[in-house]
């Protein structure tokens, strides 16, 4: 019994999350938070992505009585116009992961202007260093406040020139993975 998404029209206010939906994604977090938040302001979370934690997430989204501010959007494919849209349009893009590699995602809504809320794992730090607001990975609370601040006072942080970053570490980490794969046949 999947959640209506028809309700809820994002007219640009949106909080977009996206990826595999798995409890190690956080996304129960990000719903969470959502709860806590009293006034957004009209804005609406989008999950992008599909999985097998969704239905528990659709669940959650009744339980905490938030169909009306919640929107699942299943599968988008990469590069694809409407994934384009989805980046273009998002004002905050969340990522709440426990443990993430090299969080493509995490760049992408960075490049397109988001304002990025980040759980404050390795792999967000390392991609994008200060240039996010981060919170303690399963801790919803502090979470809400983050989204709460840029609700009410547009102050959030983004990719600063992301054409000028050092990429270095992360194709160095790259190559180290593909390196030690590539041993082990």
């Amino acid at each position: 019994d999947r959640l209506e998404s028809s309700k809820i029209n994002p007219d640009k206010k949106y909080i977009l999350t996206m990826s595999r939906l798995q409890e190690m994604k956080g996304i129960q977090d990000v719903i969470k938070a959502m709860a806590l938040i009293k006034d957004t302001k009209g804005w609406n979370l989008l999950i992008a992505g599909d999985g097998p934690y969704r239905d528990d997430l659709e669940k959650l989204v009744r339980n905490l009585d938030l169909t009306n501010k919640v929107r699942f959007l299943g599968w988008i494919e990469n590069k694809t116009p409407k994934h384009i849209k989805l980046l273009a349009e998002a004002g905050i893009y969340v990522s709440a992961s426990y443990f993430e590699n090299c969080p493509i995602s995490v760049l992408e809504a960075g490049c397109s202007g988001a304002k990025l809320i980040l759980s404050d794992i390795e792999a967000h730090r390392q991609l994008v260093g200060n240039d996010a607001d981060y919170f303690q990975p399963g801790n919803e609370h502090a979470l809400a406040e983050k989204i709460e601040n840029i609700l009410n006072n547009n102050k959030g942080k983004t990719l600063s020139n992301p054409s000028k970053k050092d990429w270095s570490y992360v194709i160095k980490k790259y190559q180290g993975l593909l390196s030690e794969a590539r041993s082990k046949k």
